[in-house]
């Protein structure tokens, strides 16, 4: 054998690798971008569901609601959404194993930013008249009384950090639970 001989035969060998990793690379880029637009068009009806929802049935009889309020109820509608249509997924096996581990992260801080932050600070907000400062102070007082309610509750381990994701979704839980309760 020549060594032109033997560098098309491996070149031919080779061809087909090459060819199912392109192949890989698009079917991998394809479930992908499925995979986000399903992820953002379920944001995107639940986000819009929700606003339909309270303009069209909670304040039919109100003139005007203010937009913050809509706002903050569609996103905490479409993220309670996103989480339980991600548990319908895991069910059907509709998107892949990364995407509902990333998209249920997202989801989680999610929750854990409306709740804790965003929520709280505009209703402190809204309650002192537009005073950015009196709702700071009200907002620091909040997250000292929602840490000390759940430090009677052992769910603090020692490799997750103070401010960790688990740490926070337990802290809800446990004062939801409680207050339901």
């Amino acid at each position: 054998w020549s060594i032109a001989a033997r560098s098309v035969c491996l070149t031919e060998a080779l061809r087909p690798e090459r060819r199912r990793h392109a192949m890989s690379l698009v079917a991998y880029v394809t479930t992908a971008a499925f995979d986000v637009a399903v992820v953002a068009a379920v944001h995107a009806l639940s986000f819009g569901f929700a606003v339909l929802y309270l303009t069209r049935l909670l304040f039919r009889d109100h003139d005007e609601g203010d937009a913050r309020v809509l706002v903050l109820f569609a996103a905490c509608f479409a993220v309670a959404c996103s989480l339980y249509t991600l548990v319908l997924a895991e069910v059907v096996g509709v998107l892949s194993e990364t995407t509902r581990w990333y998209t249920w992260k997202a989801d989680l801080l999610g929750v854990l930013v409306l709740l804790l932050v965003v929520v709280p600070y505009q209703t402190f907000y809204l309650l002192t008249r537009r005073r950015h400062y009196a709702s700071v102070a009200l907002m620091l007082a909040y997250w000292y009384a929602f840490w000390r309610i759940g430090d009677p509750f052992p769910q603090l381990a020692r490799h997750h950090g103070v401010l960790s994701l688990s740490v926070g979704i337990s802290r809800i839980g446990i004062v939801g639970v409680t207050a339901i309760s």
